[in-house]
């Protein structure tokens, strides 16, 4: 299957989606098995299971966190999706507002998750 700029833009509207309800086991599906990841300049954490439980405990600091998809680009067998995390710290009640980046390689695979 042919890689496109939409097909990447829809699992990347996908990807966004799956933030909403604020559930770490709806956005760790996006992730490679054996995918790593450090969540809020944390210890790095490895695999879907470790990411869902992460991503649990982040949202439960900022409840109120909101994912907006700014942008999302193609390049050779590389996605670039740009996006800005939004939200308050339950504790603190101090706004964060986290521009982040995400490069994808392996475009094929990145395309089929959107099923």
């Amino acid at each position: 299957m042919a890689v496109d700029s939409e097909g990447i833009r829809q699992v990347a509207k996908d990807y966004t989606e799956a933030w909403c309800p604020r559930s770490g086991e709806q956005v760790a599906p996006f992730f490679s098995e054996n995918a790593t990841s450090i969540i809020n300049k944390g210890e790095p954490v490895i695999g879907r299971v470790a990411i869902a439980e992460a991503m649990g405990a982040f949202f439960v600091e900022v409840p109120d966190l909101v994912l907006f998809m700014d942008d999302s680009r193609r390049g050779g067998n590389l996605a670039i999706c740009f996006w800005t995390l939004e939200g308050a710290h339950i504790e603190t009640g101090n706004s964060i507002r986290i521009p982040r980046l995400a490069k994808y390689g392996a475009l094929r695979r990145f395309a089929d998750r959107g099923g």
